[in-house]
Formats: structure tokens, sequence, C-alpha cells
């Protein structure tokens, strides 16, 4: 019973880290577009809030989203987020291998007229 618990939360977790790594990219791009001016902060926090938005309903019923963190610097769009997959198995049997949070940094260029 063990090793089927198991099992099953390491699927979960995978399907959900995956889900955080693939629309957490689609966030960031979305702050990145050419189409945002990154010279006004109101652009920029539009575009953040709407693509946090995006990134929780796509999450939606996965796991939750317990933190994120944009920074915008020169070139490029920095997102930090820390989330946690559907639990399936109980803690104990999670925590001490790390299938209870999943933890990404991800980072893109901003896009720029050529």
């Amino acid at each position: 019973m063990t090793l089927l618990l198991f099992a099953l939360q390491l699927a979960a977790n995978l399907s959900a880290a995956s889900a955080v790594s693939a629309t957490g990219y689609d966030a960031a791009r979305r702050v990145a577009a050419r189409s945002i001016d990154q010279e006004d902060p109101a652009s920029v926090g539009q575009a953040k809030t709407a693509a946090e938005s995006m990134l929780r309903a796509a999450l939606e019923g996965l796991g939750t989203i317990d933190e994120v963190r944009w920074t915008v610097s020169d070139g490029s769009v920095h997102l930090h987020v820390v989330a946690h997959a559907r639990r399936v198995a109980p803690r104990a049997l999670t925590r001490p291998i790390g299938l209870d949070r999943i933890e990404r940094d991800l980072v893109v260029a901003v896009e720029t007229a050529r």
C-alpha cells in the first residue's frame, strides 16, 4: 500500500512540476513580450497581474501556488514560483524525499525590436 501511495504521489508531483515549468515560462514570456512597454511600470505591472492570473488558473486542480515573485531588470524577466502538488500520500511519506514542494526559478529575455 505504501508503494502504491508513493507512486501516485510521484505521478501527481511530476505532473504538477511539469505544469508549473510550462505555464511559468508562458507567464514570464507574456511579461517579456515586445508589446509590453518595459519602461512603463504600470504597463509591466498590468502584464504581471494578467500573467499571474493565467498561471494560477492553469494550475488549478494540480496543486496550490504559495508564492509568485517577479523581478524585471535590464533585458530579462525572472519569475520565482513555489507550489505544492495535490496531496495523495501522507505528508510523513512525501516530505523526507522532497515531494511536498515545487520550486522553480524561470528567466526569459525581454523581446526587443530588431
